[in-house]
């Protein structure tokens, strides 16, 4: 749903996803030596809310926050025990991000703060020893970026950006599919 009049904008996105990684290796010539039938699937939700104030013909400022959920549940149907224990992430996101503008010349700081709190289990049915750990941790990361950008012309823009983004690990990578990717949860 958007907002919008002259000065204040206002849009919020609720999403979703469905992530399933499948690795078969029915004779264990690949993977870990031993038959493997794995379907992990991930499923995110999130809402992201986004305002927008522009204060002046030089200024406008941005600001963001967003929750996203995160449940991994790995499968190997070629175990005795087929379904592992899942495993959750929650990561919080929010940035301000203010636009200074100069005639045709743009400059736009960003700032946002990443918090992700997990609950792993490592406890996939593929492993010979399941049930290893179970890592509760939080971990609050920032990032940045700057944006510059000259207005040449009408439909023709040069810009540059310098920043340091932030990208959570996806499931598989922390775990691995057991077959060519060995994960490491630490």
């Amino acid at each position: 749903r958007d907002y919008k009049n002259n000065k204040l904008a206002f849009k919020n996105t609720v999403y979703w996803r469905v992530i399933k990684s499948q690795f078969s290796d029915p004779a264990g010539e690949i993977g870990l030596g031993a038959a493997q039938d794995n379907d992990d699937d991930t499923l995110v939700l999130g809402e992201k809310f986004q305002a927008r104030v522009i204060c002046s013909k030089t200024l406008a400022i941005k600001s963001t926050a967003e929750y996203r959920f995160e449940i991994y549940r790995p499968e190997d149907y070629a175990a005795a025990d087929p379904t592992g224990t899942q495993s959750l992430r929650q990561t919080l996101t929010v940035g301000v991000e203010p636009e200074l503008t100069f005639g045709k010349l743009s400059v736009t700081p960003q700032v946002r703060l990443i918090h992700s709190k997990y609950d792993i289990n490592d406890d996939d049915p593929s492993l010979a020893v399941r049930g290893t750990f179970v890592s509760q941790r939080a971990e609050t990361k920032p990032a940045g970026n700057l944006a510059v950008r000259w207005h040449l012309r009408e439909g023709l823009t040069l810009q540059g950006d310098f920043g340091r983004s932030v990208r959570q690990p996806k499931f598989s990578e922390l775990f691995g599919d057991q077959g060519f990717v060995l994960g490491n949860p630490q």
